[in-house]
């Protein structure tokens, strides 16, 4: 069928005038490609003629994802070699002298590399969950023909290769090199090379110290973001750091840095009041000492993660209640001192709460599991593993009141078929349950299969009752799982897995 709007310029005669895309001169086109993003590009405008593939090597984009860009540069030029890695296969560019001749030869012939402004390489592969390796020299060679980068992610380059960033990427704002080769010299190089540096990432560098972190933060006073998590030789003189140097500070990340203790959480709190997101998981030291001040003196905190901080009480959530109104994230798994009381406050003061992570906390029961339903309909994720006091009640509170849950752990806890079904009927968007040693049969099974089409991960270990029957309906309605897990479910047959692996495509554990 014609659009009306057309039949009328047809009838004025003035259809001529209309001319199709693949007709318009290249600088429309060029302005046009340049507001989609690369997948759009590569993936789908490239393919319309040979004339747009060409104009879209030239189009002026602004990012691009390294795992998108491969595919523009013809097979010939890479050769990708599989290596045995943790976790599966590790996809790496070969980096021979042809291969690489080749790949240089294509970045010289590509002269909108000019206006990239931010380089992403996807470390990991959302569809088939692999580690994904790009070759340094390809990074490098992006970087090198870009004078204009402003942001770059690329996990696993060599301390060498960050080292050269300095020299290429002299208007970086935002760098995320989760990097184990990273050494002292090339973040002190970095800091001194990329003065415009705003926001960084540098978790997982096990060769850093406080000394590296010091003088950093000491060249880069405007930075807003840090994230240093899981670098083991950090200790709490990094924190201290980080809080004099940086007083615009609005992310902190030290996650699993365990040596960080009250001392430097101070500091945080007195310098850097415009903090939003922080990160201490892990910190064993801490008590409510230094976070009751952190809450508040930072009213404008969004997410606070604090799991595994034993010390911590109500104290603390009392204080996060009281001074943080527009909380959206709370962290605290594995915190053994708090309490139903606290968690009510928090959630009769907190409203906004999408995540909420309480699991292995022992002394939490319905009281608290029913505030959170009732107080928080934003809620998007919850977990409330080992709540053994926590039954349906909690459940059917949830499930009435939060229609936009998509991830929930309830293992361990007293629930049954009663509040599963409820939750299926009511969460249509869950995309991840865990509802291991829960006293569920095949009617939870069955609800979750008929109203969460989404459903990605399955956790029923120890679910002793449920049987091939449920499973089966499940592979055939939840098509796109990747995660299932059923250790100890004693009734389930060969003939179950047989249905996942033949009608779960994406199914990599189970």
């Amino acid at each position: 069928r014609v659009p009306q709007r057309f039949r009328q310029l047809a009838e004025c005669g003035m259809a001529a005038a209309i001319a199709p895309a693949t007709e318009a001169p290249d600088e429309v086109l060029l302005k046009i490609f340049s507001y989609l993003d690369g997948k759009t590009l590569f993936v789908h405008v490239s393919r319309v003629s040979q004339r747009w593939r060409a104009l879209v090597v030239e189009t002026p984009f602004v990012k691009l994802n390294l795992s998108l860009f491969t595919k523009l540069i013809p097979p010939t030029y890479l050769r990708p070699t599989l290596v045995p890695g943790v976790g599966g296969n590790r996809f790496a560019l070969s980096n021979p002298a042809p291969a690489a001749a080749a790949v240089d030869a294509f970045l010289k012939r590509a002269s909108a590399f000019k206006h990239i402004a931010s380089v992403v390489h996807d470390s990991l592969d959302a569809r088939s969950g692999e580690r994904v390796v790009v070759a340094d020299s390809l990074v490098l060679g992006l970087a090198a023909r870009s004078p204009n980068l402003t942001e770059l992610h690329a996990a696993g380059l060599s301390d060498a290769s960050a080292r050269q960033l300095a020299t290429h990427c002299p208007k970086l704002q935002r760098i995320s090199l989760a990097s184990r080769d990273l050494t002292n010299g090339t973040v002190a190089a970095l800091a001194v090379g990329c003065p415009k540096l705003t926001q960084v990432q540098m978790n997982g560098c096990d060769l850093l110290t406080d000394r590296a972190v010091e003088d950093f933060c000491a060249q880069l006073p405007n930075l807003v973001s840090v994230d240093f998590g899981w670098n083991r030789r950090l200790t709490n003189a990094s924190v201290l750091s980080v809080a004099t140097h940086c007083p615009r500070l609005t992310v902190v990340n030290f996650k699993h840095c365990r040596a960080v203790s009250d001392e430097g959480v101070l500091a945080l709190a007195q310098n850097c009041p415009s903090l939003e997101v922080v990160d201490f998981h892990g910190a064993a030291e801490l008590t409510d000492g230094s976070t009751v001040v952190l809450f508040e003196r930072c009213p404008r905190l969004k997410s606070v993660c604090v799991s595994s901080v034993s010390r911590m009480t109500d104290k603390s959530l009392n204080a996060l209640a009281s001074h943080c109104p527009n909380l959206e994230v709370i962290e605290a798994n594995m915190c053994s001192g708090l309490t139903d009381a606290g968690v009510v406050t928090l959630a009769e003061r907190c409203p906004k709460l999408k995540v909420v992570l309480l699991g292995y906390s022992s002394q939490l029961s319905d009281v608290a599991g029913v505030a959170l339903g009732t107080h928080c309909p934003n809620l998007r994720k919850i977990d409330l593993t080992y709540a053994e006091d926590m039954t349906d009640q909690t459940v059917l509170a949830i499930a009435r009141n939060c229609p936009m849950l998509e991830d929930i752990d309830l293992s361990f806890c007293q629930a049954s078929d009663v509040g599963v079904v409820a939750l299926a009927e009511n969460c249509p968007q869950l995309t991840n349950v865990h509802i291991s040693r829960l006293k569920v049969t095949d009617a939870s099974v069955l609800a979750l299969a008929r109203h969460c089409p989404g459903l990605k991960t399955a956790g029923f270990l120890q679910c002793a009752e449920l049987t091939d029957v449920g499973i089966i309906i499940l592979s055939e309605r939840c098509s796109q799982l990747t995660t299932f897990i059923s250790n100890g479910c004693s009734k389930l047959t060969p003939r179950a897995f047989s249905a996942l692996k033949r009608n779960c495509p994406h199914l990599r554990k189970f």
